[in-house]
C-alpha cells in the first residue's frame, strides 16, 4: 500500500503549483498548460529556470562539516618504465548506467597497455592489473607501485551496496563515509597521477566488468586538471521571485558547470573530457543537487520561507555568494 501511495503521490507532484495562478484570472504567467488527446499537462514556459515548489526536498547541510579547502595541487613526478612499447596505464573506470544505479564509484583501475610506435598514445590495453602479482613482473618503479596501491585502496571504498538491483536508495552513513574516505584517497593519488602519461576512461557494466579483457571500444580519453574548483552560489533578484544559480570558480574565472559525467568530478565542458576533482562531499551534494535544475533553480518569495533561508544560510557560510 505505502508503494502504491508513493507513486499516486509522485504522479500528482506535476499538477502541484501552489501560489503560481492569478487568483483573479486564473492563468500564470510562468507556466503552460497543455491539455490534449494524451491528456493535461503542466509546463514551465522555456524563459523561466526550474521553480521551487514547497515541500520540495533540500539537502540537509546542518550536521555537515565545514567544507575543507585545500591548496594548489602539486604533481608528484612519477617516472615510466616503458620498456618494448609497453607501459603501466591508469583508468578511471566508471559504470555505463547512471551512478544512481551503479554498483561501483569511479575510481583507478592500473592496466597493462601496448604503446603507439612514438609511445606518445595507448594503442591497447591487454589486461587490468588487479593484485600485487599481476604487477611485479612489470618492474614498477617505487612511485608506480605507490599509485597502484592507491588504486586498490579505491576500489575497496568504491563499492555501493544497494537494497536491491533495481532500484537506487539514499546513502547510509556508512556510505557517506566510505565516499568521504575515498574523495581523500582520490586527493593523495591525484598528485601522482597528474605526471602520468597514460591515462584512460574506462566504461564499465558493473565490478565484473574487471574480470574480463579489457574491450578497445569502452577506452575514451580523459584528462585531469590540477585546478581546484571553487563552487559560488549566485543569488538574483528577479522582481517577484529570485534564482539561486550555482557556479564553479576555477583560475579566478566564475563558469557553469557542465551536467557531472562522473560521481566527485566536475567539468565545464562536455567535449574536453577535462575533470576536476571535487573538493568534499558537501560539494558532491550541491552540484548533484543543482544539476538536477541544470545548476538554476527559481523561487517565488512567497516560496522564501524558513526552510530555504536557511538551505540558503548555510551555503553563504560554506561558499562565496553573490547577490544582485
Amino acid at each position: 500500500m505505502d508503494s502504491a501511495k508513493n507513486d499516486w503521490n509522485d504522479y500528482f507532484k506535476k499538477y502541484y503549483w501552489p501560489d503560481f495562478f492569478d487568483p483573479q484570472t486564473g492563468k500564470s504567467k510562468y507556466l503552460k498548460i497543455i491539455n490534449d488527446r494524451q491528456g493535461l499537462d503542466v509546463e514551465v514556459l522555456k524563459k523561466y529556470p526550474k521553480f521551487y515548489k514547497p515541500g520540495f526536498k533540500l539537502p540537509d547541510l546542518q550536521n555537515e562539516p565545514a567544507p575543507i579547502h585545500r591548496e594548489e595541487i602539486v604533481p608528484v613526478s612519477v617516472e615510466d618504465n616503458e620498456e618494448n612499447n609497453y607501459a603501466i596505464a591508469y583508468c578511471l573506470a566508471n559504470e555505463t548506467g547512471g551512478w544512481k544505479y551503479a554498483q561501483h564509484f569511479p575510481f583507478l583501475v592500473p592496466s597493462h597497455a601496448l604503446l603507439t610506435k612514438d609511445k606518445t598514445r595507448i594503442k591497447n590495453f591487454t589486461n587490468f592489473l588487479l593484485s600485487k602479482s599481476d604487477y611485479k613482473e612489470l618492474a614498477p618503479t617505487p612511485k608506480q607501485v605507490q599509485l597502484i596501491e592507491l588504486c586498490f585502496k579505491m576500489k575497496e571504498l568504491a563499492t555501493i551496496n544497494r537494497e536491491n538491483q533495481w532500484g537506487a536508495k539514499d546513502f547510509t552513513k556508512d556510505d557517506i563515509e566510505k565516499i568521504r574516505k575515498l574523495l581523500e584517497v582520490w586527493h593523495e593519488a591525484l598528485e601522482l597521477l597528474l605526471a602520468q602519461k597514460y591515462i584512460a576512461d574506462y566504461r564499465t557494466r558493473g565490478l565484473k566488468s574487471l574480470q574480463q579483457k579489457p574491450k578497445r571500444n569502452s577506452f575514451y580519453r580523459c584528462s585531469f586538471k590540477k585546478e581546484r574548483p571553487k563552487l559560488v552560489l549566485v543569488k538574483n533578484d528577479k522582481g517577484d521571485y529570485l534564482t539561486l544559480e550555482l557556479k564553479l570558480k576555477i583560475k579566478g574565472k566564475t563558469r557553469k558547470p557542465y551536467h557531472p559525467i562522473f560521481p566527485l568530478f566536475i567539468s565545464t565542458n562536455q567535449a574536453s573530457r577535462e575533470l576536476y576533482l571535487l573538493e568534499n562531499f558537501t560539494d558532491f551534494q550541491m552540484i548533484e543537487f543543482f544539476s538536477k535544475t541544470d545548476f538554476k533553480l527559481a523561487v517565488l518569495k512567497c516560496h522564501y520561507g524558513d526552510e530555504i533561508k536557511r538551505f540558503v544560510n548555510l551555503l553563504a557560510e560554506r561558499y562565496e555568494l553573490q547577490e544582485s
